[in-house]
């Protein structure tokens, strides 16, 4: 489960199941977390991406905009549902929201979520000492494409870091 500034998107770990994205527009509840680690999601609308098995990686097909009704349960495993809950809730919070104050919202919520997150410089070689004292948040541009991540110069290199750590 990943959650995104506008929804909350399933990429289930079978390669062959479709990626479902649940707009936070189209939420219409969420439950509480219930014993297990689970919370259930009701949604009058959803996006349905189907997918196909590459090599060895997943390749996304046009996507197709369900307009059905949906109840899911997603449990969290490796997290605080709780936390992940609050958050959730906040950020649906925001699409009803105009676009000024919930971008507003949203950066308030990535700078507390991404406070403690720290540049991992153990990719740095032996010799390299970081000459900033902190890192820089940045994104990469790709066409078609912008990656939030961290930046941190040494004396030999400068370094990306996506985050979150997929790009």
């Amino acid at each position: 489960l990943r959650i995104a500034s506008k929804s909350l998107v399933f990429q289930p770990d079978d390669v062959s199941a479709s990626i479902l994205k649940f707009p936070f527009r189209h939420i219409r509840s969420i439950g509480d977390v219930e014993e297990g680690g689970g919370f259930p999601v009701e949604s009058e609308q959803f996006v349905q991406v189907a997918t196909k098995t590459g090599t060895e990686t997943r390749i996304v097909t046009p996507f197709t905009a369900l307009k059905s009704k949906r109840a899911v349960n997603f449990h969290v495993h490796y997290a605080n549902a709780m936390e992940y809950l609050q958050l959730i809730r906040q950020l649906r919070d925001t699409a009803a929201k105009s676009p000024e104050d919930a971008e507003v919202v949203v950066q308030r919520v990535l700078a507390q979520v991404t406070a403690d997150v720290q540049f991992d410089v153990r990719g740095f070689g032996h010799r390299e000492a970081p000459l900033l004292q902190s890192h820089m948040w940045v994104r990469r541009v790709k066409p078609l494409l912008a990656v939030r991540g961290m930046l941190q110069l040494s004396n030999e290199a400068v370094y990306f870091q996506p985050h979150p750590n997929f790009s």
